[in-house]
């Protein structure tokens, strides 16, 4: 059974990976699986790579700042406030256009996505490299225009 919690912005867990701040709100183990939650602070005003999630729905909501996202070849841009739903399998990119940080909670359905931020920071840490991130993406369903 599921019980229900409360959760510590100061006391969460921090994972540094990618060049940002992740903070694990909820994860995969207290909800039962059905979704994780975290804050991620943004800064990066290029373009990610266009990619898909094979496994997971995700809701970005804007706390501050303001973000760019590209989801299935139309752009949108959000600003705190603002949400944006990302069904799993469609294509999507983003960057931030604001001068501030971008503050975002991303809600993750179902859970388990933390556990790839926390396998790219070990990887990070140990210098693993480009071709192991690759592989942990891959594992997580991950999926850019190149491999598909």
């Amino acid at each position: 059974m599921i019980k229900g919690f409360v959760t510590d912005l100061a006391k969460a867990e921090r994972i540094f990976a990618f060049g940002d701040e992740i903070v694990v709100l909820a994860n995969s183990v207290d909800t039962g699986g059905t979704f994780c939650l975290f804050q991620q602070v943004y800064t990066i005003p290029d373009w990610g790579p266009l990619h898909f999630h094979e496994y997971e729905d995700h809701f970005v909501l804007i706390t501050q700042g303001a973000m760019e996202f590209e989801l299935s070849g139309i752009v949108y841009a959000c600003s705190a406030g603002n949400g944006i739903f990302m069904p799993r399998q469609q294509w999507h990119r983003f960057r931030a256009t604001s001068a501030e940080p971008v503050v975002m909670l991303i809600f993750n359905f179902p859970g388990g996505f933390e556990n790839m931020y926390r396998e790219i920071a070990s990887a990070d840490t140990i210098g693993a490299g480009e071709p192991t991130r690759q592989e942990i993406l891959r594992k997580y369903g991950v999926r850019t225009q190149q491999e598909v």
